[in-house]
């Protein structure tokens, strides 16, 4: 009997220790589920912030950013109270928030000085549209003010563009590639001229490409006459050729 009860006790407490085992591991594995969510939101949301110069990003955005940031820091803090580290970072995310309060919008659209840049700004106005609409959802900003800064991001992403094709139409300018320079330009100032968005840098790159265009379409045409010349230069010598041997075979 009594090694009947120690045998039940035994397989008890191994089920109860099985169970501990298993509960301990279903938390750590939701506890670095919560943590690996929480630093990759803030890592994304970082790098969208050191665009917001160059996309001109204004106060309230900037302060918005901070705001989702602190909040992945302190249920980071909540799964690990320990680290002094993630208080740091939320005091100092505080104080950026106060700075932006108290200062103005950032300046207007700057271009990037190359392609790779201006990709990487493109990168970041597609993450941070996810970001407002993620914000949206919860409640953190309205869907007029959401809508507003989604217009803004697409005029910034406009620009982007038409910066970087007429960059690439004077590349191809200069390298006599006409037929590549007219196609872009083309299509940009088609897309130009459909949307309902303009403003000074727009106005101006749009003449800029119009007077691209213009040149490439001339430059294009003095090269097809020329190489129309030497053909009509060498047709006569090739026919005088074959005259000459259907002569010489007739003797």
């Amino acid at each position: 009997m009594l090694m009947e009860m120690g045998i039940l006790l035994f397989v008890f407490s191994m089920i109860v220790f099985a169970i501990i085992r298993q509960t301990k591991k279903m938390i750590s594995t939701k506890k670095r589920q919560v943590l690996a969510q929480h630093y990759k939101r803030i890592a994304e949301t970082e790098m969208v912030l050191k665009c917001a110069t160059s996309l001109a990003f204004n106060s309230r955005l900037i302060i918005l950013l901070h705001e989702r940031i602190i909040s992945s820091l302190k249920a980071i803090l909540a799964v690990e109270p320990k680290q002094e580290k993630i208080k740091l970072h939320i005091s100092q995310h505080y104080n950026l928030i106060s700075t932006a309060k108290v200062t103005s919008a950032t300046g207007p659209f700057v271009e990037p000085a190359d392609e790779r840049i201006a990709i990487d700004l493109a990168r970041s106005i597609s993450s941070l549209k996810i970001i407002l609409r993620s914000e949206l959802n919860n409640n953190n900003i309205s869907l007029e003010d959401c809508n507003a800064e989604e217009a803004k991001l697409e005029k910034i992403r406009l620009k982007l563009r038409i910066s970087n094709c007429l960059i690439k139409a004077t590349v191809f300018f200069e390298r006599e590639s006409y037929h590549i320079s007219i196609k872009m330009l083309n299509d940009n100032i088609a897309l130009m001229e459909a949307v309902d968005i303009k403003d000074e840098f727009l106005i101006e790159k749009h003449e800029q490409m119009i007077i691209l265009l213009n040149k490439s379409t001339y430059q294009l045409a003095e090269l097809e006459a020329k190489n129309k010349r030497l053909e009509q230069l060498e047709q006569p010598e090739a026919t005088s050729t074959l005259d000459t041997l259907f002569d010489q075979k007739q003797r």
